[in-house]
């Protein structure tokens, strides 16, 4: 197969390229929000109060709200009043005025930090679904700003009632300012792909700063050696006009009123130095910046007082790069195919690797049990006050109890006890009335109430409930080695035998060249291979190729995506379990005659075709079983099954596909261990670089969506740094033995 390398069709133009990916990408929103339903959410949060409905109505509202930044209500009744919101959004927002919130999202009496805690999870669970993961600040901060800001106070709760929405509702219909409502214009067609891109929007920010000849010939003169060869590269991409587009990019981002902003294109510059030196922290490297004459000189600045806050650079993730992170490396790419000529082949390979999250987490069941465990305190506290006739738990009365709670033996609980301050303050909060973890679908060992009458003694009764918490966290703590829940977007698994906790790192690399051509950032453990299929489609779409050639380890070789890449002439090259190697002395497929609706064994007996497919996971079969009776007193039994039932044979629903891919892998050997041995060199060259040469083997922040931008920020570094090496002379990319 011929290796020619292929001009991009969007040539040199990455706002084009990014328009396109995102009218993509809105075809998708409006796909998968016909998939995710919403239901109402039961809590229980305190002992006077047994629980309270979020309606599913208010979490759609929310999720939208932060999808398209519409944080006020004027903003809400401009957006339904003229229709702006597209017709599958509207139709799964299931509002046609915010006059239909007064009846579907009224909420009785609840403390806000549990109202926030909760609908702020469920939020996020939301967006996550619809694949736009938003940073848990973003979600919580319009949240506040719609609710809890104008929210009726009742003591230490708040109430949204239907004078609570009549208010608001009041207030949203005073006008608007042009400008205002043409910004919210520009970002919900920002989001759907319909902003164009090439026109320059004049930016609310400061210019970018540059140093005068007098001011850089003074640096110059003191410096006493050359930059960093990253920092070199990042300060010749910049002079070339790499990063240009990023203006654009972010236009819509930037409020046109207010003090005018620092410019986009520096700080992007102060993260990417960061990233590139290994700073850790912006106010390090802010002080770094006045020892280094190197960083004064990237930065176009004599000083730090000329860039932004430390504030201001960590907000520049949250609210601008975090939305458009995928849309960055996009067209960061796009300049380097176009306007640098970079040549990459239609041979792609991809890999995945762990990415640890802050600290030592906890795995969701071990959440979900301590909040069944809070969950039943609460219950078992009525059932005293029920039993002595209380209107519920005096001060002296929870001061008892967790004095209970405090004198217990936490060390028997391993890891658990190791955070005995933070189930302490759990308890507590519960105690007082400020249950602030419910989860849905709660998954425990065991939350039933004790068997037998409750104790009237107070002090007896306390002993007995803090006792009995414990037996229960410890059984299950002897099933789970965990600690207490610090990055709830994480998620835990097994991988060689050690436990990990954080997120998964996949890419799709060219094998040429080592551009990373795409990227994804999802919880440990998730199903990640459908990702591959529509990418390498995607990608072969995109550079009109008759073929694509991709490679990878064992994991990717999956009969369902085969399949998928056979018919678009997609051609995988992978090892695999192969189905044909006899395994314990018992018969495998080769030895059946295999054929459409039976197969017959190699004793002559035949076997069945059962009707339906059987799915497990991402596999698809086709089971063929023989009868009992063909099976009782074979002479050959032993040889085909050693279990007590009649031999069942599983053929992939996409046998002919694996057939295929195993005739090509075994059809040129050489060429096979060379396009693998590539596959090596590149691949896990580039997850040894993004692990530990770019910061990515441990999350910066917590959040999947701010995972994203750490993820995305060291492939934009890394791409940078493979051009530049290839510009020098120090990198040429890599042949391929032509195909026979």
């Amino acid at each position: 197969m011929p290796t020619s390398p292929a001009v991009s069709p969007f040539s040199s133009n990455p706002t084009q390229a990014v328009q396109e990916k995102q009218q993509r990408d809105a075809e998708r929103l409006f796909q998968r929000l016909e998939q995710i339903h919403v239901q109402d959410l039961s809590i229980s949060y305190s002992l006077e109060h047994s629980s309270i409905t979020l309606p599913a109505s208010l979490v759609r509202f929310l999720a939208v709200a932060v999808l398209f930044r519409l944080d006020s209500m004027k903003k809400w009744h401009l957006v339904l009043q003229n229709a702006l919101l597209p017709e599958p959004v509207q139709r799964w927002l299931g509002i046609n005025s915010l006059v239909d919130l007064t009846d579907q999202a009224t909420i009785d009496w609840v403390p806000p930090k549990v109202l926030l805690d909760t609908l702020a999870w469920q939020v996020a669970e939301c967006l996550t679904q619809c694949a736009l993961p938003q940073p848990a600040a973003t979600i919580r901060q319009t949240i506040a700003v719609l609710l809890l800001r104008d929210a009726t106070r009742c003591g230490e709760g708040v109430v949204l009632d239907r004078k609570f929405w009549r208010r608001v509702i009041a207030k949203g219909q005073r006008p608007l300012s042009a400008a205002v409502q043409e910004e919210c214009r520009q970002r919900i067609e920002f989001v759907l792909g319909q902003v164009d891109l090439s026109e320059v929007v004049p930016g609310h920010w400061r210019e970018v700063p540059e140093l005068t000849e007098k001011d850089r010939a003074k640096l110059e003169a003191v410096r006493v050696a050359e930059s960093e060869e990253r920092l070199q590269a990042l300060e010749v991409a910049f002079q070339k006009g790499h990063f240009d587009f990023v203006a654009k990019l972010l236009a819509c981002s930037y409020s046109q009123k207010g003090r005018r902003a620092h410019h986009p294109l520096l700080q992007l510059k102060v993260w990417l130095a960061m990233l590139a030196l290994g700073s850790t922290s912006p106010g390090d490297f802010l002080r770094d910046v006045d020892d280094s004459v190197q960083l004064r000189l990237f930065l176009g600045v004599m000083s730090r007082q000329k860039l932004p806050s430390e504030r201001r650079i960590k907000g520049f993730v949250t609210e601008r790069l975090s939305p458009v992170i995928e849309y960055l490396v996009l067209g960061h790419q796009v300049v380097l195919l176009g306007q640098e000529g970079i040549e990459i082949g239609c041979d792609f390979g991809t890999d995945a690797a762990d990415m640890l999250s802050q600290g030592r987490m906890k795995y969701d069941a071990a959440a979900m049990h301590v909040t069944g465990l809070l969950g039943w305190l609460i219950e078992e506290c009525r059932r005293f006050c029920e039993s002595t006739s209380r209107s519920g738990l005096s001060e002296e009365d929870r001061a008892v109890l967790l004095r209970a709670f405090e004198e217990l033996n936490w060390k028997v609980l391993g890891n658990f006890g190791r955070n005995r301050q933070g189930l302490i303050g759990a308890i507590r909060d519960t105690l007082n009335g400020h249950f602030v973890t419910p989860v849905p679908g709660v998954v425990t060992l065991d939350c039933r109430p004790r068997d037998g009458p409750v104790s009237t003694d107070l002090a007896t009764f306390a002993k007995a409930l803090a006792a009995e918490f414990l037996t229960r966290m410890k059984v299950f703590g002897e099933k789970f080695d965990s600690s207490v829940f610090y990055d709830p977007e994480g998620s835990a698994h097994t991988k060689r035998g050690k436990t990990v906790h954080g997120y998964g790192v996949q890419f799709l690399a060219d094998l040429r060249f080592g551009l990373i051509w795409e990227f994804a950032v999802f919880p440990a453990g998730d199903g990640f291979r459908p990702r591959i299929t529509e990418w390498v489609i995607q990608a072969k779409r995109t550079f009109a190729w008759e073929r694509i050639q991709l490679t990878s380890d064992r994991e990717y070789t999956i009969a369902k995506a085969i399949h998928e890449w056979e018919k678009e002439q997609v051609y995988h090259y992978g090892p695999r379990a192969d189905i044909d190697e006899p395994k314990k002395g018992i018969f495998t497929e080769r030895d059946f005659e295999v054929y459409e609706f039976y197969a017959i064994c190699p004793n002559g007996a035949r076997l069945n075709r059962k009707p339906n497919v059987f799915v497990r996971g991402s596999s698809e079969q086709w089971r063929y079983q023989a009868k009992g009776t063909d099976c009782h007193g074979c002479s050959r039994r032993g040889e085909c099954t050693k279990g007590k039932n009649p031999r069942m044979l599983c053929i992939s629903v996409h046998r002919e596909d694996l057939e295929k891919h195993a005739a090509r892998m075994k059809a040129d050997p050489e060429r096979t261990r060379d396009l693998l041995g590539r596959h090596r060199a590149t691949t896990e060259g580039i997850v040894n670089n993004l692990m530990n040469h770019q910061g990515v083997r441990h999350a910066r922040w917590k959040g999947l969506a701010l995972a994203r931008v750490q993820v995305g920020l060291a492939i934009v570094l890394l791409n940078t740094l493979k051009w530049y090496k290839n510009r020098c002379g120090q990198l040429a990319p890599m042949t391929l033995k032509p195909a026979a």
